[in-house]
């Protein structure tokens, strides 16, 4: 229920975001918006979210994927990885969704990221992450493509995440998960962490990202309305604003 959430709450919203200087609705006049339902298997979910990204990304169109579970952001990656190359993938979140398995499932919410750095042709950076399994740890330490910026290394500075932006390849996938928001500013979440980011915070690395590379696409995910609504669905529709002014303009 988490994208039907957000869409209806941008209704809602002031379009206009007055750090930016101007409204989401001009911009969109100019795109067309397409909610697309699914439900089946991993894999052919997967599947039809890639093609229906590659159809939208194919007609020059900036693909914006509202969820919902972690692992829809796989199809437009793919899709994404297609049609630019070589990626960069900026990840906030509070997980770092890097296990080869869970529960018996090589394609879930917690395995999506190592999907990614599996499948595609990619670099990636997680901010806010501070919840890790064993495995994943070890991934990260041995692998010269990941790179995880933890919350508490934010408090006084965004320059980490500058530093970190450096290495990345300029197109970037920028994928949300709203767990990387604080639980006390983002409580409708499905697994939520003490310690995570805050709205200001948040904000400037969406300025950041798209100040020093070029966001090709984006998606906003693991919203949970029904656990709580009012300040987690408000919070999400105001993050995804932000992240289509900047990447629309």
């Amino acid at each position: 229920m988490g994208a039907a959430a957000v869409a209806a709450e941008l209704g809602e919203l002031e379009p206009f975001d007055s750090e930016v200087g101007r409204g989401i609705h001009p911009s969109l006049e100019r795109h067309h918006v397409c909610i697309a339902e699914v439900d089946c298997s991993y894999p052919r979910a997967v599947d039809a979210l890639e093609r229906e990204a590659r159809h939208w990304s194919d007609r020059g169109a900036f693909v914006f994927t509202l969820g919902g579970e972690h692992t829809v952001s796989l199809g437009p990656l793919k899709a994404a990885a297609r049609r630019w190359g070589e990626l960069g993938i900026v990840q906030l979140d509070a997980h770092g969704d890097l296990r080869d398995e869970y529960e018996g499932l090589s394609m879930s919410h917690a395995c999506v990221m190592r999907r990614a750095v599996s499948e595609i042709d990619c670099h990636l950076l997680g901010i806010g992450i501070r919840s890790l399994c064993p495995e994943e740890a070890s991934l990260v330490a041995s692998s010269s493509r990941i790179t995880h910026l933890r919350p508490r290394a934010l408090q006084s500075s965004l320059e980490p995440v500058r530093a970190a932006l450096e290495g990345l390849p300029r197109d970037v996938y920028l994928t949300i998960d709203m767990d990387a928001y604080d639980p006390t500013a983002a409580p409708g979440v499905g697994t939520p962490e003490p310690g995570g980011l805050e709205w200001y915070q948040v904000a400037d690395i969406i300025d950041l990202v798209a100040a020093t590379h070029r966001i090709i696409g984006a998606d906003l995910v693991e919203l949970a309305p029904t656990i709580e609504r009012a300040r987690t669905v408000r919070l999400a529709a105001r993050t995804a604003i932000r992240v289509l002014l900047r990447s629309l303009a």
